[in-house]
């Protein structure tokens, strides 16, 4: 029996219609009897007048024990009215709801009441069933709304947790990120109108609004912030073209804001066929372009022939020296570049021609010749030759605190790396060594100015704003890198040329000379080990100094408190290991080289525990950041879709 009709199924009940029917029969063939005495004998007329009160006793007592019983008969007067020991009459129950009629199906004995327009009834009190019902109703109703209750809060914790939680996330993000934005603004350009309007805003943003009226007012905001931020001059090209000759020469002389030129294009192609400049090599040429040439093995002299082959005979030097420089000039102005390098443990010629070997490579493996100018190319390795000459072997805080002469004349900003600019193109106002003889005024203008961003991007004050650069071109070309950057023969694909690399030249070219400048720890451990006590040797000189100075000793510079392996740990952790994650998101074809930077890395902590015998805490510590930057190069080197080389060797 179905459960959610146990109230109804008294009312289904096939007891009720035979009872009516039987009791309509019975008093049929009583009636006849009692009215027509010819139509039964006597006898038989008893036996009827017993089988109606025995009908009309088994329907009282059928239902004696059940919820709902007859209390009433309609149809059956006359007969009945004389014969009271038949008697069924229960009290009337209250509700008319409670009560029952099952009529006969149809008249067998014509008679008041039960004829064509009326038919004999039972009634039957249901009021005990009626009440199951009703509880039975009221169960049902409960149950359902304790299903939709539970459904509701399952519903309303699944909204919470995939909708809710992510958005007011989002908008706490969003919140934080705008007032970052700006402090920064109001650092870097004071403007009270500014400052009044994004107060405005935070009290708006305080009151109580809606998500999505709240989230449109903190993109406004954050976007208002951002064109501010980015914002680089008062003027763009279009208003500069419509203003007359008096408010141009404002704007362009007196304010000094130059227009964008465009980038000089190449002249390769035309390679001179004079033969080789370097007959005898002192390594060869695959040793050159590798990343295991060891320029510490090497003489000067062997060092110059090196630098005249990456200038003349190699793949580059033949697309761009032969064409802009002639070797007689060149020759010249590296003999005054070799006597203008100092005689320092680490400054010196050899780490000049060093970092030029390493702007080479480097330019090999990002296939410069799809992206990168002749004059880009010449000025930057000239550059990199360049970088560090006269360098006196002390830091530029050092000569900050000293009041040297260089810091008095560049006001403490970068005063070694603008004495190295300077000394460059004070060489080559003497025609004998001036290398950029045969460019015309565009095109040394263009020199100059890689020249002078290169070198002065090599001062490690300027480190971390330069990685912020390299990371603000990926993430704001998130699309393009997150495609496919390189194309099948390892140079990049045609949308990521234009839309990251081209766009953004002069930066890739700091990039290339600041990084060839710190790449030590990017070569094998035997070389990196070399060079990396040649530096200490050089802080630990400039440490004695301050000593008998009497000035503050930097962290670095102190032989009895600082442990060599332990401070390549450092070099590596915070400055390099940002520079090549940020770098090689830009380039995976330099993958290799953050590989051999964690090699590295590694071994200088095995190195360190060896020597300085630390705790097991700072053991544990040093051990967290080799396994940091080793998960930061596994994820670059994922991305390239070529195995780990780790550990391997050099990088090639």
């Amino acid at each position: 029996v179905p459960i959610f009709s146990l109230g109804r199924y008294p009312e289904q009940d096939f007891s009720l219609r035979m009872a009516s029917g039987r009791l309509e029969a019975d008093y049929s063939r009583a009636s006849t009897a009692f009215y027509d005495k010819g139509a039964y004998s006597l006898a038989e007329s008893k036996l009827l007048y017993r089988n109606l009160a025995a009908c009309l006793t088994d329907l009282r007592d059928f239902y004696s024990e059940l919820d709902y019983y007859p209390f009433k008969l309609e149809g059956y007067t006359g007969f009945l009215d004389v014969h009271p020991d038949i008697e069924l009459s229960r009290p009337t129950p209250n509700r008319k709801q409670s009560i029952v009629v099952q009529q006969v199906s149809r008249c067998l004995t014509p008679r008041e009441g039960c004829d064509q327009h009326e038919k004999a009834a039972i009634f039957f009190d249901f009021t005990a069933v009626r009440q199951y019902a009703a509880a039975l109703d009221i169960f049902v109703i409960c149950f359902l709304i304790i299903c939709m209750g539970l459904e509701t809060w399952d519903l309303s914790r699944s909204i919470n947790s995939m909708v809710v939680a992510p958005l007011d996330k989002m908008l706490n993000t969003a919140h934080s990120m705008a007032a970052v934005l700006n402090q920064a603004i109001r650092r870097n350009k004071p403007n009270l109108d500014m400052d009044k309007e994004l107060d405005d805003d935070d009290d708006e943003a305080s009151d109580e609004l809606d998500e999505t009226t709240l989230l449109e007012k903190v993109f406004k905001k954050m976007a208002r912030l951002t064109s501010v931020f980015v914002e680089q001059n008062v003027v763009d090209e279009a208003k500069l073209s419509a203003m007359d000759t008096e408010s141009k020469g404002v704007i362009v002389e007196v304010m000094q804001y130059g227009r964008k030129e465009n980038r000089l294009s190449s002249k390769r192609g035309s390679y001179m066929s004079t033969g080789p400049v370097v007959e005898i090599l002192p390594v060869s040429r695959e040793e050159i372009e590798s990343w295991g040439l060891n320029m510490q093995k090497l003489s000067q002299d062997e060092c110059m022939q090196v630098v005249y082959h990456v200038l003349f005979d190699s793949s580059v030097g033949k697309a761009t020296r032969r064409i802009w420089i002639e070797f007689e000039t060149l020759s010249a102005f590296a003999g005054i570049v070799r006597t203008g390098y100092h005689d320092n443990p680490y400054h010196n010629f050899t780490h000049g021609c060093d970092v030029l070997a390493s702007c080479y490579r480097i330019l090999l493996q990002v296939h410069w010749e799809d992206w990168l100018s002749d004059i880009d190319t010449v000025s930057l390795l000239v550059s990199s030759l360049v970088h560090d000459i006269g360098h006196p072997g002390k830091t530029n805080p050092f000569l900050v605190e000293t009041s040297d002469v260089l810091a008095l004349r560049y006001n403490d900003k970068s005063p070694l790396e603008n004495m190295h600019c300077a000394r460059l193109f004070e060489i080559c106002t003497d025609p004998r060594f001036n290398v950029f003889q045969k460019f015309d005024r565009a095109s040394y203008k263009q020199a100059r100015a890689v020249a002078i961003a290169g070198i002065l991007f090599t001062d490690n004050a300027m480190h971390f704003d330069l990685v912020k650069e390299v990371r603000k071109v990926f993430e704001t070309s998130a699309d393009s890198c997150d495609g496919d950057v390189l194309k099948a023969d390892g140079s990049f694909a045609e949308q990521y040329m234009q839309e990251v690399i081209q766009k953004n030249t002069m930066l890739w070219i700091k990039v290339i000379l600041h990084l060839a400048d710190v790449s030590n720890p990017l070569k094998s451990f035997d070389m990196n080990k070399i060079w990396a006590m040649r530096v200490v040797d050089e802080f630990f000189s400039q440490g004695d100094e301050e000593k008998r100075l009497g000035i503050p000793v930097g962290m670095l510079n102190d032989r009895d408190k600082v442990n060599r392996s332990g401070a390549e740990h450092g070099f590596i952790n915070f400055l390099l290991a940002p520079l090549v994650v940020s770098v090689v998101r830009v380039f995976p074809m330099l993958h290799s080289l953050g590989n051999q930077m964690v090699h590295n890395m590694s071994e200088w902590h095995t190195t360190w525990i060896n020597e300085a015998k630390p705790s097991l805490e700072d053991i544990k510590k040093r051990e967290a950041d080799v396994e940091k930057v080793r998960d930061q190069v596994s994820e670059l080197v994922s991305r390239t879709g070529r195995p780990s080389t780790a550990g391997i060797g050099a990088p090639m």
